[in-house]
């Protein structure tokens, strides 16, 4: 069940089922959870009757099924939760016990049993390529994965934040904001409150970089994305700092790699189009990008060149081959992170 579905159900009432909130993204899984939250348990006085809260790994799968048996109160649903379930972890009679309890749990009518995991709890794989389990649950009840947001994703929400606090704002900020603030939607959401009690206080309208500079913290984040910016601005002690955190957290350094490419691709693109005269609004339209991030890989492109950048996309060609040989590991991304930080 996607996104858009599980929206589409809300918006029509119809909110029975059991439902698996999985994925990278907690702030929507919350979102969500409160809007299902706020269709059933209308009356926090019946609270006790109507909204039962479970929490852990592991769970008692035939006292949950009682909570789900027992009739609903006062003629209202039901709502029950069980948070953080840990569902990688499951061995095969595990799994086979709980299919079990979604089949008899689907056949109460007038509940709604929503189960959390975090990103570590289930690996759900891709949208394209979704993971075995992640699979097979879905065929037992409603998994809804919340993929980590994309930069045009949380671009657009970020315009709605800005419209729903009423604020007029400059056409770059949405962008400049995930720039300095990051990709985490609960600092996101917290820093549009910040700025708009800011401006709003203040009377300033339209709000720009500047009111986003004073207000607004900027976030260091450990992650691919702050990786390739930090080798853009040609900020070395920055990506150091970035893949050595990545390298203790263990994350998949082909992941990393794939990432790293990916924007020398994007700014082989550019370069190319840009060595034929196109200007920055003329690349974004051409290839479909952000005038924003445009904007960022023009500057760079023309710093380096197109030779200097088809030489950079050429060693992380040879770098992903040696990852996938099994050849080369986290040095080898060192090695070319101390390449690629050579932006002349």
């Amino acid at each position: 069940m996607t996104q858009n579905e599980l929206r589409e159900r809300l918006n029509a009432g119809n909110t029975d089922g059991i439902f698996l909130f999985c994925g990278e993204e907690d702030y929507l899984k919350r979102h969500y959870l409160g809007e299902l939250r706020r269709r059933i348990v209308t009356d926090e006085g019946l609270a006790p009757f109507v909204h039962f809260v479970f929490d852990g790994a592991e769970i008692d799968l035939d006292a949950l099924l009682d909570v789900v048996r027992t009739p609903s109160m006062f003629g209202e649903g039901k709502l029950i939760e069980w948070h953080n379930a840990d569902m990688d972890a499951m061995k095969e009679s595990a799994l086979k016990a709980f299919e079990a309890f979604c089949e008899e749990a689907s056949e109460e009518v007038g509940n709604t049993l929503v189960i959390t995991v975090t990103g570590e709890g289930l690996d759900v794989g891709t949208e394209k390529r979704p993971s075995k389990l992640f699979a097979r649950l879905s065929k037992c009840l409603n998994a809804v994965p919340f993929y980590r947001s994309t930069d045009a994703a949380l671009i657009s929400w970020i315009r709605r934040h800005f419209t729903a606090e009423g604020l007029s704002y400059a056409e770059n900020l949405p962008a400049a904001m995930l720039a300095r603030v990051g990709h985490d939607m609960d600092t996101l959401s917290s820093e549009i409150e910040k700025l708009a009690a800011y401006v709003k206080a203040n009377g300033i309208s339209p709000v720009t970089e500047k009111e986003l500079s004073f207000v607004c913290i900027r976030t260091v984040e450990s992650d691919a994305f702050s990786l390739t910016n930090a080798l853009l601005d040609g900020k070395m002690e920055d990506a150091y700092r970035y893949l050595g955190d990545m390298k203790q957290r263990r994350v998949d350094p082909i992941s990393i790699l794939g990432q790293v490419a990916k924007l020398y691709a994007d700014l082989l693109s550019v370069a190319l189009l840009a060595d034929e005269g196109m200007r920055e609004k003329e690349i974004a339209k051409a290839l479909g990008m952000h005038e924003y991030k445009a904007g960022l890989y023009f500057r760079s492109a023309k710093r380096m060149g197109v030779s200097v950048v088809e030489e950079k996309l050429a060693l992380c060609t040879r770098i992903d081959a040696a990852l996938k040989s099994g050849t080369a590991s986290y040095r080898g991304l060192e090695q070319l992170v101390a390449t690629l930080g050579n932006n002349k």
